[in-house]
């Protein structure tokens, strides 16, 4: 199936591919610490209190925080980490990616495409693909929708 992609008539897989060669410089370009500083901005996580209760961490909690471990609120006695309540709850890659991803998604790379770039399966294209679609419908302006887990991300009791 042929497509008019930016003035340009091409198929689907040229178009896959260009979009693909267009975005490896990007990918290759990001760096994992600015990357995280941008979401953390983006998304408004306080690494200086627990997303869950709202109370102050100490110091060195906070650093943990921001190095993306997982810490234990004192207050509320849940676990969680930097991503708990944001898009990338659950999201096992960096920040980075889930850029990358969100950028490759913007500008309509499909879902082999995607798998290609990032190197993931077909199914994690898909699922992230439609996250940030169905966000672009509703949520945030492309990024997934969301709202935070009142348990802090740990499995449901039972």
């Amino acid at each position: 199936m042929s497509c008019n992609f930016g003035g340009l008539k091409m198929d689907d897989a040229e178009k896959r591919e260009f979009l693909i060669s267009a975005l490896a410089p990007v990918r290759d370009a990001l760096e994992v610490e600015k990357s995280k500083k941008q979401l953390f901005t983006e998304f408004e996580i306080n690494p200086a209190k627990c997303p869950l209760c709202g109370h102050a961490l100490s110091e060195k909690v906070s650093r943990s925080l921001r190095a993306l471990r997982r810490v234990l609120c004192i207050s509320c006695g849940r676990r969680f980490n930097a991503w708990t309540g944001t898009p990338m709850e659950g999201a096992h890659f960096s920040p980075a990616e889930y850029i990358l991803i969100r950028l490759a998604v913007s500008v309509g790379l499909d879902i082999q495409g995607l798998a290609e770039l990032t190197g993931k399966s077909r199914s994690f294209a898909t699922a992230w693909t439609g996250k940030f679609r169905n966000s672009a419908h509703g949520g945030q302006e492309g990024t997934p929708s969301y709202e935070p887990t009142s348990n802090g991300g740990n499995p449901p009791p039972g």
